[in-house]
């Protein structure tokens, strides 16, 4: 079996009348191949997405763009249909305080030839708040090693440091109440 697509044209004399007909017909089965296979790997990528709850980015550096899913409504509380594509969006949202690190971290990253970067920040919410999130990205580069794109993920661990930090303060507060 193969796909065709077909162009018909009637072929009229000098009355008008239709004599016969041209046919142009394609062989469009590889394109059609193709795109069943965009289509199951569009569909793996949602359904990996609805499987966890991280926030997943896809940064292309040649468009400038960085493109999240809906995870980030969820997890930091904008629209991702909503929010401007540019990288200046992510950057502006990062804490003051971690967005210089964190900035020379990820580009020191994709200036050099490693191909992951990870790093733990404060992230602020669109309600205002600072989540702490672990942010991690794998480069991908060109055959000349040119940086093109990143794909990575966020999850916040916001919960898991104030825990952490909590169980710290009881540990000093019962070594101060043993002395």
């Amino acid at each position: 079996l193969i796909w065709l697509d077909a162009d018909l044209a009637p072929v009229r004399d000098e009355k008008g009348d239709i004599t016969h007909w041209i046919a142009v017909e394609r062989d469009i089965t590889e394109r059609r191949l193709k795109d069943e296979q965009l289509r199951i790997s569009d569909e793996r990528y949602r359904l990996a997405t609805l499987a966890t709850h991280d926030v997943i980015w896809d940064w292309d550096f040649e468009a400038e763009t960085i493109v999240w899913n809906d995870n980030m409504l969820g997890t930091l509380g904008f629209d991702p249909d909503e929010v401007p594509k540019s990288p200046d969006f992510w950057e502006s949202r990062i804490h003051p305080d971690d967005r210089e690190r964190i900035l020379d971290g990820v580009y020191g990253a994709i200036n050099s030839t490693d191909t992951n970067w990870t790093d733990e920040y404060r992230f602020i919410h669109a309600d205002g708040r600072a989540l702490s999130v672990v942010d991690r990205g794998f480069i991908l580069r060109d055959e000349s090693g040119k940086a093109i794109r990143m794909v990575g993920s966020i999850i916040d661990v916001t919960e898991q440091r104030d825990f952490e930090e909590r169980m710290r303060q009881s540990q000093k507060m019962e070594v101060v109440g043993q002395m």
